[in-house]
């Protein structure tokens, strides 16, 4: 999906070089990659009470924003405005 305009572009000014949600993944993967991100838990691998393994990772992911949260930065970016 096209990224039609940026509240907030994180903290390495994403909103210079993103312009749609495969740019977004990728910079979130390079940044994950350069902070070591795999250390952050370290490795994660268990046998669940189903019979099946399971891995837990670190990962960064796009969701539909809650209203509420959106409200409340614009509102946020309005007052830091004045």
């Amino acid at each position: 999906m096209k990224i039609v305009k940026w509240i907030r572009d994180g903290n390495d000014g994403l909103s210079s070089r993103v312009e749609d949600d495969d740019d977004l993944l990728d910079a979130a993967g390079r940044a994950l990659d350069k902070a070591c991100s795999w250390d952050i838990m370290g490795e994660v691998l268990f046998l669940a009470d189903d019979g099946k393994y399971y891995t837990g990772c670190v990962e960064f992911m796009i969701s539909e924003a809650n209203p509420e949260y959106v409200q409340d930065c614009l509102t946020e970016d309005e007052e830091y405005d004045d």
